[in-house]
């Protein structure tokens, strides 16, 4: 056979490579020299392009880069698809077999599939279906298919338990509907104890979902990075209480949840962002809601400082005493101000100031004014206080669990402005909605 082939023309044999799986495609090279040189040797990379968009993944060269330096004209076609093809194998294989390093580098690339997938495309007339990612349907795939991913409490080193964190903050519990309603129970559980441990939240994180930095007083420019066992504690809490809203008003104002919605520019209102010059590159204008999560605050007292035997356990919450409070708010939101950009801006997005009022059914109407920043890594952090009759009363930390604005949203911690000892706190998601949702608001307990 590889003498046959060899007789082929050169730009017929890689077309014909094209229908095959790349690793088909390394076996296809390992049977003669000439055809390992026709796989490996090329300068064009045309035929590790073509493996990698019929894969299909999305098209790299239309992605929005997550961070500066991966802003670059050329791609490395085959170098990128050998790692997400590695990436899978490990990622899917038996715990035990996977080295750290090896699954630390799969894990990293599996985040990067998340960030390099294809913006959102709005409709087009006589288009009756969005184009999906091809990126994020391959994902969602290889992490149903993965251990790492379906069972949380595996032992995991800390930059590895990060990335395992981040995957399923984005996945938001999709995976999980048909998962013991008993399991779902304790890991909520396990998510409050960690979100409403008051001695989670100092300056050191700027009382939000960041991890510590301890050199927040000497370095001006330092920028905290994100937290994501924290952040996937909150959506924990969040998603599992709003699906306890079924046959609410609330199941009318249900997120959108999952992979497909980390795409960027996928948020009401922001397609055109990317190419219409906006200075609002973080999308803030307009109508948000804010699902917000939080305890009776003497019971948050005696979960944090008593010495019940449940105190900071989450045995504390599978009492049957245990309740809850959420509510849902309504924020109109305007971009007031750009900041002069810094050389601590991600480049083209200096920082911007914002203020908006605040609805709610049982509260008085607040307003609210903040900053959206994007550090050098990519992270996209909101800051804002909620202000009654002119005194500012609570602040919240917040971050962008998908790509730039994107349906998904953010999700972060609130807690007292002041941030006195014994403030209270607890988890809160926001999302975009569309202007011709009807503005309304519902407050359970």
């Amino acid at each position: 056979m590889p003498a046959v082939f060899q007789l082929v023309p050169t730009e017929l044999a890689e077309h014909i490579l094209t229908f095959c799986h790349p690793r088909e495609v390394a076996r296809v090279a390992q049977t003669c020299k000439q055809l390992h040189s026709l796989v490996y040797d090329g300068t064009d990379q045309y035929l590790w392009r073509e493996l990698f968009l019929l894969y299909p993944f999305d098209d790299l060269r239309k992605a929005v880069p997550a961070g500066p330096g991966e802003i670059d004209a050329t791609v490395d076609w085959r170098g990128e698809l050998q790692r997400r093809i590695f990436a899978e194998a490990v990622v899917v294989s038996d715990p035990a077999t996977a080295s750290a390093d090896e699954l630390l580098f799969a894990l990293s690339t599996l985040v990067s599939v998340v960030y390099s997938s294809l913006p959102h495309q709005p409709l087009l007339p006589g288009q009756d279906n969005p184009i999906r990612s091809g990126n994020l349907t391959w994902l969602h795939d290889v992490l149903q298919r993965s251990p790492f991913i379906r069972t949380p409490d595996l032992a995991l080193t800390e930059p590895t338990e990060q990335l395992c964190c981040q995957l399923r903050s984005q996945l938001s519990l999709t995976m999980d509907d048909g998962t013991d309603t008993s399991e779902l129970s304790q890991r909520r559980a396990e998510s409050r104890c960690a979100v409403y441990n008051l001695s989670n939240y100092t300056i050191k994180n700027l009382w939000g979902p960041y991890l510590p930095m301890f050199t927040l007083a000497a370095s001006p420019g330092a920028q905290p990075k994100v937290d994501w066992k924290q952040v996937e504690h909150v959506m924990n809490v969040v998603v599992l209480n709003m699906r306890e809203l079924v046959g609410t008003p609330y199941s009318l104002m249900r997120p959108q949840l999952g992979l497909e919605h980390t795409r960027a520019y996928s948020a009401p209102g922001t397609a055109a962002l990317r190419t219409n010059g906006s200075k609002d590159w973080a999308g803030l204008e307009g109508l948000w809601r804010r699902f917000v999560c939080f305890m009776d605050y003497r019971e948050l007292f005696a979960f944090n400082y008593s010495n019940l035997d449940t105190s900071l356990s989450p045995r504390y919450f599978v009492e049957d005493s245990f309740t809850e409070a959420v509510r849902i708010l309504e924020m109109r939101i305007f971009l007031k101000k750009v900041e002069e950009p810094t050389p601590f801006d991600y480049p083209e997005c200096p920082q911007l100031v914002f203020e908006g009022h605040v609805k709610g059914l049982q509260s008085r109407n607040a307003d609210v004014k903040g900053f959206v920043q994007r550090f050098l890594d990519g992270t996209i952090r909101w800051k804002f206080e909620t202000i009654y009759d002119g005194v500012p009363q609570w602040s919240g930390e917040c971050i962008q669990v998908g790509n730039i604005c994107s349906t998904i949203g953010l999700a972060g911690i609130w807690s007292g402005v002041q941030h006195t000892a014994g403030d209270p706190a607890g988890p809160f998601w926001m999302w975009k909605t569309a202007e011709s949702v009807v503005e309304r608001d519902i407050i359970i307990m």
